[in-house]
């Protein structure tokens, strides 16, 4: 069965458009946070789609890519392509110490058996991705439509015994961060209205036949510590 649309007019990233746009520039204390954060070790574990990406997705993002180089400069660090990555569930959340081996094993070993019997009544998902957005916090995203399938996987992953409560955000995958404010309310009006003139650009469809859980050191998956492939089985 095909993976239905929700809504294509893709609210939630057309949301984060309009907080950013409602600014002058953005806060350098924020993105000075962002930049700790992202620096920073940080264990967690999430499920993402398939990982790394297809490479007609990947080309289609560095097109948006180059936009953000012509129009943002040096104001902006892009991620390369091993960095790129839809979160599809953040199970646990980014902290600033590892696991145990102990902690690490017992939720690997009972998280994944359950990811696995929900993977497995669930169908392969087609997720378009379009568009630019760029948030307050100064995040680059790619944006996705929400779909009927990914809306029920989510679910049926949040009720899994332990795994963190689900954020309520638009799929997406973040392609750089701000390093700096623009400088000026004119400067910053004038490239956010460039950048927003590519919010329907077509970035590719990912196609995902399998998720990944990863234990990662990074937030940008830099440095991921261990990972498990998780197939998506269902033909109903």
């Amino acid at each position: 069965m095909g993976d239905a649309v929700v809504n294509s007019s893709l609210p939630g990233c057309e949301a984060l458009w309009q907080e950013t746009l409602a600014m002058q520039d953005f806060d350098p204390d924020v993105l000075a946070y962002e930049r700790a954060r992202n620096s920073r070790p940080a264990y967690g574990l999430t499920l993402v789609a398939d990982y790394p990406l297809a490479g007609d997705v990947l080309a289609g993002v560095d097109r948006l890519r180059q936009v953000c180089r012509r129009v943002l400069g040096d104001r902006v660090r892009l991620y390369p392509d091993e960095h790129l990555h839809l979160t599809v569930y953040s199970l646990l959340r980014s902290r600033l110490l590892p696991l145990s081996d102990e902690e690490l094993m017992a939720l690997w070993l009972r998280w994944l058996s359950r990811l696995k019997e929900v993977a497995g009544k669930s169908s392969p998902l087609e997720i378009p991705l379009r568009g630019l957005s760029v948030a307050r916090n100064g995040a680059v995203l790619v944006c996705g439509m929400a779909t009927d399938n990914l809306r029920r996987l989510q679910e049926q992953v949040g009720q899994i015994p332990g795994v963190a409560a689900r954020r309520d955000i638009p799929p997406h995958i973040t392609i750089g961060q701000m390093r700096r404010p623009c400088g000026t309310g004119e400067v910053f009006g004038q490239a956010m209205t460039t950048l927003r003139r590519h919010v329907t650009t077509p970035v590719g469809t990912l196609h995902v036949s399998g998720l990944r859980l990863l234990y990662y050191r990074s937030r940008l998956l830099d440095q991921v510590i261990r990972w498990a492939q998780i197939s998506l089985d269902h033909k109903g």
